[in-house]
């Protein structure tokens, strides 16, 4: 496998249309409805998927840009500053702030869980035990089958009920709210299914992905639409199979997002519902008329088909600038096993040797043939010249 700044480029270029095509789903009543949440999930983990392995396969067929756009290109590549005794390229700097933004995502985040911990431990009052909750607790894992791990608190600064926590979950219950017991068992249902489901991971897991390209606003995209689904998903799973069961259900979200006011800790938690009018209202509209619709098994077929090829072409296909430095130019057409050959430097650089001739330094391999032969010791560079 192969990064480049290619495999940069066509990864960023195949989820952005990936994204973009969902953003016209989630925007269009009719196409949300009929593709339903399981296919527009497959879909975000296609994406999801791809911005985790932005690598080239040995499958890979290269694709050259015009004249122009590859100049443009290996201007971006080609060392033109120097920082003390190395060359950097604008493709450099871009990298080395790339990884600053990295890092200071990494630290908010990180920042954020201790924000949420420290609520907890501070303002938190432990009520596990408390028989309102326990009683129902236990009966929603036995439902399941699963064991009953979660821990309740009733936090006085919260306004809205939520989850935390991948190995040890805790629920979070705001201390003023006054709900019935029917919505109590809801709110809890709700929660719960998160942690079941393992919602929380794939929360995280998006953010990181969400971190890594944090300067592509489609990321934000992905992110608000990994929300949807998974709340999507829940409260599908909890109305299933029961109509009157589904307007409890749309009351009991009613009655908590007119007092819900939570503005962070977004990252590191799932609340039980959100003042978000865009997935408020996704939300309300899938459960009010998923039931009435008439799938177009064509159109999903057609969509997954779409999302899938773009998936897969973009491992497939990697597009390249097609253009050799000036110096190259000037002596050989193009460079060739015969009359070329690297020596590795072991800074993450290449000098380039054409017919004996020293012809650059370069720090990318991507505009030269694949088979030239790579020289690690000096020793063996005099061996070979000789």
């Amino acid at each position: 496998m192969n990064y480049s700044f290619s495999t940069v480029f066509i990864t960023i270029l195949a989820c952005n249309i990936s994204l973009f095509l969902l953003v016209i789903i989630f925007h269009n009543k009719k196409l949300l409805m009929n593709a339903g949440y399981k296919l527009l999930t497959i879909f975000t983990g296609l994406t999801l998927m791809r911005l985790l392995f932005p690598f080239e396969l040995p499958i890979s067929s290269n694709i050259y840009f015009p004249e122009l756009l590859s100049w443009l290109v290996s201007g971006l590549r080609q060392p033109h500053i120097t920082f003390f005794k190395w060359q950097l390229s604008i493709w450099n700097l871009f990298e080395s702030i790339w990884i600053i933004g990295i890092l200071v995502g990494i630290l908010h985040y990180i920042w954020e869980w201790k924000y949420l911990h420290r609520i907890i431990v501070e303002n938190g009052i432990n009520v596990s035990n408390n028989k309102k909750y326990f009683i129902l607790l236990n009966r929603i894992c036995r439902r399941k089958k699963k064991e009953n791990n979660f821990r309740i608190y009733e936090v006085p600064s919260i306004t809205d009920p939520m989850i935390c926590g991948l190995w040890n979950p805790h629920i979070l219950m705001p201390t003023s709210m006054q709900i019935t017991e029917n919505e109590l068992y809801y709110i809890l249902c709700h929660e719960t299914s998160h942690y079941f489901n393992h919602d929380l991971l794939f929360k995280l897991l998006v953010h990181m992905v969400c971190i890594l390209y944090w300067w592509n606003p489609a990321c934000r995209i992905l992110k608000r639409q990994t929300d949807i689904l998974l709340e999507l998903r829940v409260d599908q799973e909890l109305t299933a199979y029961n109509s009157s069961q589904k307007v409890d259900y749309l009351n009991c979200l009613l009655k908590v997002a007119k007092g819900s006011d939570h503005t962070g800790l977004s990252q590191t938690a799932i609340f039980f519902c959100s003042k978000n009018n865009s997935l408020f209202f996704t939300r309300f509209q899938f459960l009010l008329e998923e039931q009435n619709i008439k799938r177009r098994y064509l159109l999903n077929y057609s969509l997954l088909v779409l999302m899938s090829g773009i998936y897969l072409l973009s491992y497939f296909l990697i597009f390249e600038a097609d253009y050799l430095p000036p110096e190259i130019a000037q002596t050989v057409d193009v460079p060739t096993a015969e009359n070329t050959y690297l020596i590795e430097n072991g800074d993450g650089t290449y000098d380039v040797i054409y017919d004996g001739i020293f012809i650059e330094t370069t720090e990318s391999l991507e505009y030269y043939p694949n088979d030239l032969k790579i020289i690690k010791k000096i020793k063996e560079t005099t061996q070979n010249e000789e």
